[in-house]
């Protein structure tokens, strides 16, 4: 398993040898669009959604799921 490994890594090496510096330039800029675009979605997708639970509540009520809310930790 190793072998098939070392075998890639030594196919791959010689190719981007054998590869011009423009198209070194276009896999290097395609890479990097790609890795971005990832690390846009995944910042995008963790932010937390907030939806409406009750609407028309009572002041005092209001209050006092508040005060739950802050006594427990969860953002709101």
């Amino acid at each position: 398993m190793l072998e098939f490994f070392r075998q890639l890594a030594d196919g791959v090496r010689e190719t981007w040898n054998r590869l011009e510096t423009r198209a070194r330039i276009n896999i290097g800029v395609a890479a990097g669009v790609v890795i971005a675009l990832i690390i846009a979605l995944v910042v995008y997708n963790a932010r937390p959604e907030y939806v409406l639970l009750y609407d028309g509540l009572a002041r005092e009520d209001s209050v006092s799921i508040r005060q739950y809310l802050d006594e427990e930790g969860v953002s709101y």
